[in-house]
């Protein structure tokens, strides 16, 4: 962090399932706890990764999202320049690789699609998405707020609630699948 003109802290576990290990979660907040401590000691700019997850912190991966969050705030009370980007369903190139990324709403519609199966889960919900580009850009601007002093929390997405149905009948639509959707509904 001495060499460093800022710091984006986006490292963690990847697969959020690991995280209903309480050794898994605690290496991920002290993972962080350590990155704002190198950062509040040479005064450098820092912005934590973290997710949806963390507002209702109904799950293990929210409650350590939650934690890094509070242990941010606790930084930033002290006088550090360290901001949270909260992130909101991210999508876009390579995706279906990470393994980060196997719950994720478009991809399970894919994939369920891809099976044969067209019942989509909850129809009325609704979620906000970014593409993968617009986040990282997003992040630079939290970044940019960050080291000109206005540290704090930031929501990272599209700002516009999509329904699942209607992503349904998108990606059915992308598929060749609109009348088998259909037909299921």
């Amino acid at each position: 962090a001495e060499r460093a003109d800022r710091v984006f802290h986006l490292a963690g576990t990847a697969d959020v399932e690991a995280h209903r290990d309480p050794w898994m979660m605690a290496k991920d907040i002290g993972a962080a706890h350590l990155v704002l401590s190198c950062c509040a000691r040479f005064g450098k700019p820092v912005v934590l990764a973290s997710s949806a997850y963390a507002i209702t912190r109904n799950t293990h991966y929210g409650v350590m999202k939650g934690a890094i969050e509070d242990l941010c705030s606790v930084y930033r009370a002290q006088g550090a320049r360290a901001s949270v980007a909260r992130l909101f369903n991210v999508y876009g190139p390579g995706q279906e690789k990470a393994i980060t990324y196997r719950r994720a709403v478009v991809l399970n519609i894919v994939r369920r699609f891809s099976q044969g199966d067209y019942s989509v889960g909850s129809r009325y919900a609704k979620r906000d998405f970014i593409y993968s580009d617009d986040a990282a850009m997003a992040l630079r601007q939290v970044m940019e707020k960050t080291s000109k002093g206005a540290a704090g929390l930031y929501e990272v997405g599209s700002g516009v609630l999509t329904d699942i149905w209607d992503l349904a009948q998108l990606i059915a639509r992308v598929m060749g699948l609109h009348d088998k959707l259909q037909d299921a509904s």
